[in-house]
């Protein structure tokens, strides 16, 4: 989550997420281990009932040192608009 943090949501209004549609882990991840966060967006929109609301959905996947996909997930992101100069 830090990677996720530090990469996509900082200097963000996150508003969280109403859940994950897929999560699976392919491989272990270790103490050591660096990992490097590729984050795929797939539809981006505005709330129909909340227009300060954006939602997003989007495919993370995080790839270890040996360039091996350890984990991947698709997540529904809510985001404030508010500020954002629509």
């Amino acid at each position: 989550m830090r990677l996720a943090n530090e990469a996509a949501l900082a200097d963000s209004e996150s508003f969280g997420s109403p859940g994950l549609d897929y999560l699976k882990w392919l491989e272990p991840v270790r103490p050591g281990d660096a990992l490097t966060l590729h984050a795929h967006v797939l539809d981006v929109r505005r709330s129909k009932s909340n227009r300060d609301v954006g939602i997003l959905r989007w495919r993370w996947q995080l790839i270890n040192q040996r360039d091996v996909a350890v984990l991947e997930l698709l997540v529904t992101s809510l985001f404030d608009l508010a500020g954002a100069g629509r």
